[in-house]
């Protein structure tokens, strides 16, 4: 390198040379971000190749910007070398956390061999760094690069495009040359020549000759590797030596002005950074008295702030005071599913905004772009339910209060997305107070939907929610009251919906379940409740093992069991989170889930939707009762084997077009049905 350049590269400050290349990239300047794509994507192919990362050096390394990019990328191990220690004093200062101890991994020395003479490197590789040196100085620290290489290694340029010979394209930064590797510079080496990934560079790999002769190949787009002869190299070197003639012309015409020009170039990008600078300072002054203003409009809204932490202290002492000892409502007795909710739910974690399998399957209508749901977190049957609603989704715990802070939270996420009405799935001593909560701050519009029927309240825990819940009701603290059994009005009184709230289908594009394959003679059911008097069971299992076609009956719940000599065709499979149950179903060919005294079961409308028919018994509905799908699935009897056989030998015998035709027909008209419900429910 000469004096000039030396001299420049040593007095030049990294931190400038960085805003420098970032102003030139906010003016359109892709060849950066360009340069690191390729440089990764390549540096990940290697290290595939070897089974190890790969480790490489960077000659010229600068401010760190190659560091930063390849320093976190855990099949590369990076090394960084520069002979100017102000170009790298930013990166020695403040190295990526991965490169620490720095000094071992990023060296200042006059040259790459006494830098790291103790290393050896799989590839030692350049970036706009050789196109600043003569050919003496670039042919040198060529020579150098390839002194610490292993013995399978390479060089890797990322530099100028091809050119037939040397060429001194202008004085800038102390003079810049193009030079010919392919026909001289590295005329020792094999080369193989990447064209066309890069703006404005070619790539040059660079290594020791491995045939009988030198060999220089062509890589073009995504083509095959090539020979690339003497003829079509020079050939390939005419449109940049074209442009690189036409800047020499200029500079031999004006020769008394070409050293002038050059400095002028560099003051002129110095001069964009200053007014750059300048600005930013002004902006970070505007910024500054901006903070000013906010902080003094803080100051003005702090005292609501405190009276709304206030409002909900005192809301749930109030709550506290009223509430027996929160209780636990009974879950399935399956050991499994318990530890799946307890990963999915830590007892730290109060509340679930907008969790992923609440809004995977939803309904999307814009219509309820103001509404949010909110509902228990270890409810399987609601949650799944809300699950399938438009809207906003927020779950709580049962069994857990929310504390004072997650409340604040939870008002600010209600706020924030403009929600005006609030749908209460079910009623707990958490969900009570936090109704109580969001109505003193403003969320007044709350609607309680009921999900269970009087028959269960010989559970204690369902009995005093459902007390709390009809309470509410009478008392005003919610508009509407909607039971999911039909026919609670008289107990609720004026502020009950008659009109009864239907489930919706979960949505399911085509591919997020695998369906089926076409039914055959040996049919597999699938039972995937768990065993209580509700579930009925023994009897759906009972009733599958009398039909002929079932040739097995898969069952998850721990708790079961029968003689095999009562149920030889019985297995059990391990319980599955939601989406391994809905992919369950969908490799079924029936779903047994005649119930007792459910309302309107999740299972049901998850099998239809997966493309899987469900038995079920009477539910009493007050729409769509009489639509041929529920004529061919319903079961008058719950408690009947025979009954329930019959109707599963009634719903094998008919072909898959057909009932996929029903299931499809049912499943719009409960879907729109379900909307207008909720709609009037809501007001909407």
């Amino acid at each position: 390198m000469s004096r000039k350049n030396e001299d420049y590269w040593r007095s030049q400050d990294g931190e400038a040379y960085r805003r420098q290349q970032e102003w030139r990239s906010e003016q359109g300047n892709t060849n950066y971000r360009e340069q690191e794509a390729w440089l990764v994507a390549h540096l990940k192919q290697c290290s595939e190749r070897l089974g190890r990362p790969v480790e490489v050096l960077d000659v010229g390394c600068g401010f760190g910007r190659m560091a930063r990019v390849l320093a976190d990328c855990p099949f590369v191990v990076y090394y960084g070398y520069d002979f100017s220690a102000t170009m790298a004093k930013e990166l020695l200062d403040a190295p990526p956390a991965s490169l620490e101890p720095v000094a071992g991994r990023v060296r200042v020395a006059p040259n790459p061999r006494e830098a790291f003479a103790d290393r050896r490197f799989d590839i030692v590789f350049t970036v706009s760094v050789l196109i600043h040196n003569a050919r003496e100085a670039a042919a040198r620290v060529l020579s150098e690069m390839a002194s610490l290489l292993r013995p399978d290694g390479y060089l890797l340029l990322i530099e100028n495009q091809l050119v037939p010979f040397e060429l001194k394209e202008n004085n800038w930064h102390g003079g810049c040359w193009l030079h010919d590797y392919a026909g001289d510079l590295a005329r020792e080496y094999d080369v193989e020549v990447i064209r066309g990934r890069i703006p404005d560079h070619d790539i040059y790999l660079v290594r020791t000759v491995r045939g009988a002769q030198r060999a220089v190949t062509l890589i073009e787009g995504d083509g095959a590797a090539r020979l690339l002869g003497d003829e079509e190299r020079l050939l390939a070197s005419i449109p940049r030596l074209h442009v690189a003639l036409k800047g020499l012309q200029s500079e031999l015409e004006h020769r008394d002005a070409a050293e002038a020009e050059a400095r002028l170039h560099d003051v002129a990008e110095a001069h964009v950074m200053q007014a750059r600078l300048i600005e930013q300072q002004g902006r970070a002054l505007d910024e500054r008295q901006r903070v000013i203003d906010e902080i003094s409009a803080e100051r003005d809204t702090l005292r609501s702030v405190q009276q709304l932490r206030a409002h909900i202290q005192q809301t749930l002492a109030q709550v506290h005071a009223q509430s027996q000892a929160i209780h636990v409502v009974p879950q399935t007795g399956d050991d499994l599913a318990q530890k799946s909710f307890t990963r999915a739910f830590p007892p730290e974690q109060s509340f679930e905004w907008q969790a992923a399998r609440d809004t995977i399957y939803a309904n999307p209508d814009s219509r309820f772009a103001q509404v949010c749901h909110v509902f228990h977190q270890d409810w399987v049957g609601m949650r799944s339910a809300v699950g399938a609603l438009p809207g906003w989704k927020l779950s709580i715990p049962s069994a857990q209060g929310i504390p004072v802070a997650d409340i604040e939270r939870i008002v600010a996420l209600l706020r924030q997305h403009d929600i005006r009405k609030l749908v209460l799935h079910g009623i707990s001593d958490p969900m009570y107070a936090l109704s109580l909560a969001l109505a003193r701050v403003g969320f007044d519009a709350q609607y309680l939907v009921w999900h269970g029927t009087t028959t269960q309240w010989v559970w204690e825990d369902e009995r005093r929610f459902a007390h709390r819940a009809i309470q509410m009701a009478r008392e005003g603290k919610v508009r509407r009251f909607s039971a999911i059994r039909r026919g609670l009005g008289p107990i609720v009184g004026e502020r009950n919906f008659a009109p009864q709230l239907v489930n919706m289908p979960p949505l399911f594009s085509n591919r997020t379940v695998a369906r089926r394959s076409p039914r055959r003679e040996d049919c597999h059911a699938l039972a995937p409740s768990w065993n209580d008097l509700r579930k009925n069971l023994a009897t759906n299992v009972l009733a599958a093992q009398c039909v002929d076609r079932i040739g097995r009956i898969h069952v998850v719940a721990k708790d079961f069991d029968l003689p095999k000599w009562l149920a030889p065709k019985l297995t059990k499979v391990a319980y599955r989170d939601h989406t391994g149950m809905l992919e369950m179903m969908a490799s079924m060919d029936l779903v047994l889930n005649v119930t007792t005294i459910d309302c309107h079961p999740m299972v049901d409308l998850e099998a239809m939707s997966v493309g899987t028919p469900c038995v079920r018994g009477p539910l009493f509905l007050d729409g769509l009762e009489d639509h041929e799908y529920v004529r061919l699935t319903s079961v008058d009897n719950p408690m009947s084997v025979e009954d329930i056989s019959r109707c599963i030998e009634r719903l094998l015998s008919v072909e898959t077009l057909t009932l996929d035709g029903m299931m499809s027909d049912y499943k719009n008209a409960l879907l729109e049905l379900s909307r207008q419900r909720y709609l009037e429910f809501l007001e909407i």
